[in-house]
């Protein structure tokens, strides 16, 4: 079949590439939620920030499911990310002091870092 929306082809019940970005766009949504009721955000392993494995889990267990760690995840500045890769260093703790934890592909993205206040 061929979608009409994103003009992929696809033989599953729903297109795969618009479901994909559908739940991203819900994840965003609600992230940005989280984020004004002071969810914390934390690093990626390659340094684009979203929010913490326990906000993810809050997030996917009031939608009756459960993440995995292969799971899109949404970041500030809009790259999806896998949920696998967040890590518990926080935007509390210095920039120098995630690199030394998170190792050599941790490069902070400048889009993230500039859409926090």
């Amino acid at each position: 079949m061929r979608c009409q929306k994103c003009g992929s082809d696809f033989d599953q019940l729903a297109c795969p590439a618009c479901t994909r970005n559908s739940n991203l766009q819900a994840l965003s949504e609600r992230m940005a939620v989280s984020l004004k009721g002071g969810a914390a955000l934390h690093y990626t392993r390659t340094g684009h920030l979203t929010l913490g494995r326990q906000s993810w889990r809050t997030i996917w267990r009031d939608w009756g499911t459960r993440p995995r760690r292969e799971t899109g995840i949404p970041t500030v500045c809009g790259v999806p990310h896998i949920y696998g890769e967040i890590s518990e260093v926080t935007v509390a703790s210095p920039v120098s002091a995630a690199a030394t934890v998170l190792g050599e592909k941790f490069k902070p993205c400048a889009k993230c870092a500039g859409s926090i206040k």
